[in-house]
């Protein structure tokens, strides 16, 4: 049985080349045979180019830019099991597996994706078509649906999987009926994910803040705890001006990212990919919304009511029951995988 995962695998971002490591290894545990679908989705493409703008800030961020790809296209080769077809718009049609999965991540949304319907797999092929996790980032695809028929293309799926409730919610609007499932990154336990991490030994305790939004803002509030936890800030990614009290991690691989997320006192962050390996690391976190992107909260949310923590506040350090959350997470991690052999017409 030969499975082709078709999701989001070439994009120069840490959250998005893992999940597709994850949905990679969880298809592999049940199928033994997973090949992650090397598709060149144009809008994606586009963002992992290197510009060249006219302003020194962009001149100064090209050696940021340049080693993160260059990063990423080597953590890629090293696990990845790509099909040996790079595929586009006009030819994925033609990719021969006994099943076509897409997943995870926001794959279905079209302002992501740049309107791209292939991951909605729109043509006639003799493969079975299934999803598993997909986020739809938005609350409503009623305009979409009108425009592509979104509808008439997930009737042909064998079962369709969504990452947040907020998803079953929002496909039921159109007729589409969904189930929940536990996003990949969750479904790999923190004792896989340690395998890759590149450890890193004599840091002093540290606030690990990583952010895609509000950076400066968030710096500030890290650096007010850090006084009173006696502790240092690390920062993950580019900084075009000094902050003091700040280290900035700009040229750190994947693996080291996730040794930077494991061993933190406490995690600061507001992205989705962020707390999922907080929680799966059991480390205490501290959560700020989103602004450019506001409806992208709902994930998030999703995701801390999964573990139990309701009413959240923005800023509030959480420190979960972690066995009350790692039972929960193992009864989603069953029914997920029961989710895929039933897909995959495996019987236990």
């Amino acid at each position: 049985m030969k499975v082709g995962i078709l999701t989001a695998s070439r994009t120069d971002n840490n959250g998005t080349d893992l999940q597709a490591l994850a949905m990679q290894k969880i298809f592999e545990k049940v199928n033994g045979q997973s090949i992650i679908i090397n598709y060149k989705c144009d809008k994606l493409e586009n963002s992992r180019k290197i510009f060249y703008p006219l302003s020194f800030r962009g001149f100064l961020n090209i050696p940021y830019q340049l080693c993160s790809h260059i990063q990423h296209e080597n953590f890629r080769k090293k696990y990845f099991k790509y099909s040996q077809h790079i595929y586009n718009s006009d030819d994925i049609r033609y990719a021969k597996f006994d099943y076509l999965v897409v997943g995870s991540d926001q794959v279905w949304n079209l302002e992501i994706t740049g309107n791209d319907i292939n991951f909605f797999l729109p043509f006639e092929t003799e493969s079975c078509k299934i999803s598993y996790a997909v986020s739809l980032g938005v609350l409503d695809i009623s305009d979409w649906n009108r425009e592509y028929n979104l509808k008439s293309m997930l009737n042909d799926f064998k079962g369709v999987s969504v990452r947040e409730l907020s998803g079953v919610e929002v496909l039921k609007k159109i007729g589409i009926e969904a189930v929940c499932n536990l996003d990949p990154l969750l479904m790999i336990k923190s004792t896989e994910w340690n395998q890759i991490i590149t450890r890193h030994k004599n840091r002093k305790p540290y606030i690990f803040v990583y952010t895609v939004d509000r950076t400066y803002e968030i710096l500030r509030e890290a650096k007010e705890l850090a006084k009173e936890m006696k502790c240092t800030v690390i920062f993950y990614g580019n900084l075009f001006r000094h902050i003091s009290g700040v280290r900035v991690k700009r040229f750190s691989g994947i693996e080291e990212w996730l040794d930077l997320v494991k061993n933190a006192e406490l995690v600061i962050t507001n992205s989705y990919h962020g707390l999922s390996f907080a929680i799966n690391f059991h480390k205490k976190f501290s959560v700020y919304w989103l602004t450019n992107s506001p409806q992208s909260n709902t994930r998030i949310k999703s995701l801390l009511s999964q573990i139990d923590v309701q009413d959240y506040e923005e800023g509030m350090i959480c420190n979960p029951k972690w066995e009350k959350v790692e039972r929960n997470l193992d009864k989603m991690r069953n029914k997920s995988f029961q989710y895929i052999k039933e897909m995959l017409s495996i019987n236990d």
